[in-house]
């Protein structure tokens, strides 16, 4: 694990990643390594599918904190070890959360609001004096 954890951690200082992205990746690799028992290098896809299972299931991650995860799994296979990473083996986790938007930007992106708002906008806005409209035709 020393050899890649060089090599990854050179991956990560030429690409220019801040301290803390540097030292978060090498631990949730290293982790991912003790978890399976295993070198990182000796790990497949199935290996990486039961993980991402795992943190969900036993661990209680959040999918903000899984898709975090799988970013540094990501970049160490295909930046130190050169494999190829396949988004249909390790698919991108729905976040639960639901978009609350509050009482009044829902009347304002309301399409039948949005329709009101304009026509009503048009019917009380004054009628344009004949010359002020010759005006705006020559411009």
């Amino acid at each position: 694990m020393n050899q890649l954890r060089q090599l990854m951690l050179e991956e990560l200082r030429r690409r220019n990643f801040a301290d803390t992205t540097v030292r978060t990746y090498l631990h949730r690799v290293a982790h991912f390594s003790r978890y399976f028992r295993r070198p990182p290098d000796q790990l497949g896809p199935e290996d990486i599918r039961k993980y991402q299972a795992m943190l969900f299931t036993k661990l209680k991650f959040s999918p903000n904190t899984v898709i975090l995860r799988l970013a540094s799994l990501r970049f160490f296979y295909i930046h130190v070890l050169k494999r190829g990473w396949s988004i249909a083996e390790t698919p991108h986790p729905k976040d639960g959360r639901t978009l609350c938007w509050p009482p009044f930007l829902r009347t304002l992106t309301d399409p039948a609001f949005q329709l009101m708002s304009s026509s009503s906008i048009l019917a009380t806005s004054p009628p344009r004096s004949p010359r002020r409209a010759s005006n705006s035709r020559i411009a």
